[in-house]
């Protein structure tokens, strides 16, 4: 979870506990916690300027390529929720950058003899 205050505007991120095996699998778990808000808990959702399902990507190096397809009805569960979808893809390069991080970390953390 992440908050942050834009002005007069707060900002909300949340991602579920268990890395979801497809986008529609999120999709469905997030809609029906937010379904199943309690009427104090929905009307602050209702009332949001902009509420949307980010899907995040992590792009990679592999040839292959992957494909997720967003049924009708579950644009529909988005749409039902006043929401919009938005789609993230995150360069590969940061990755790379996390991999030479931890190495450099390691190479410090390891006596030299």
């Amino acid at each position: 979870m992440h908050t942050d205050k834009h002005g007069r505007q707060y900002w909300l991120r949340l991602s579920l506990a268990l890395q979801p095996k497809s986008p529609t699998d999120a999709i469905t778990r997030f809609a029906k916690l937010v379904g199943d808000l309690p009427p104090r808990e929905r009307s602050l959702w209702t009332k949001a300027s902009c509420k949307e399902f980010d899907i995040g990507v992590q792009a990679g190096f592999e040839r292959g390529s992957g494909e997720w397809v967003l049924e009708p009805k579950l644009v529909r569960t988005i749409a039902d929720l006043g929401a919009q979808i938005r789609l993230t893809v995150y360069s590969p390069l940061l990755i790379i950058e996390e991999n030479a991080a931890r190495k450099r970390a390691r190479s410090r953390a390891t006596p030299r003899r």
